[in-house]
């Protein structure tokens, strides 16, 4: 799933107590789907290779926003 923003706003445009429910809301679909998404690490069908995809912005995104996870055993590091 992805979502075009009808106008790009800043961090700013949040109060903190809304970034900090959509950070512990992606916190827990990242660690709640982690493992399923690494149990198809070796599967290379579309559909895999995109939710993969998504998995890395996600983790990249909680990174940027402080929180530090690693990626599930299994899922290789994004390579670009």
């Amino acid at each position: 799933m992805s979502t075009a923003p009808l106008e790009k706003m800043g961090r700013e445009a949040l109060a903190d107590e809304e970034l900090e429910a959509l950070a512990g809301a992606a916190t827990w679909y990242f660690k709640y789907h982690g493992r399923m998404i690494a149990e198809r690490a070796d599967d290379f069908s579309a559909v895999a290779i995109a939710q993969r995809e998504e998995f890395h912005d996600l983790h990249a995104a909680l990174w940027k926003l402080g929180v530090r996870l690693g990626l599930p055993e299994g899922l290789a590091p994004r390579t670009e």
